[in-house]
């Protein structure tokens, strides 16, 4: 059995590390994922697959809910990214598609008028 003070060491540690890579995931929610590389995405979250392993094949709270966590997080990123990158752009013709309430609001310049 594992005295307390080494799971609650490990807790602590887990809390930091994991903790630790959340301004990124807001980081990249506010302003995108352009800097960041798939393969890096993919490379830390096969790590922290196998980390999430070790810990369920070990039972050990500390590893299974640190990287339980960064594994949601960098999940989290690779759908912001891809979202961003996959995401029809803005044109004239979505514009067009604005709620009747709202199209006083838009400039008639932007709005196109159909055939």
């Amino acid at each position: 059995m594992v005295p307390f003070y080494v799971n609650a060491m490990g807790l602590i540690a887990a809390l930091l590390t994991t903790g630790s890579f959340l301004p990124q995931v807001v980081r990249t929610w506010r302003r995108g994922a352009a800097d960041i590389s798939y393969f890096m995405l993919a490379l830390f979250l096969s790590g922290t697959l196998l980390w999430l392993s070790y810990g369920l094949l070990l039972w050990s709270l500390p590893l299974i809910l640190a990287n339980g966590a960064t594994a949601i997080q960098v999940l989290v990123i690779v759908t912001l990214k891809a979202r961003q990158e996959y995401a029809p752009s803005q044109t004239a013709e979505t514009i067009a598609f604005v709620p009747m309430e709202a199209k006083s609001q838009v400039p008639q310049s932007m709005t196109v008028s159909s055939p």
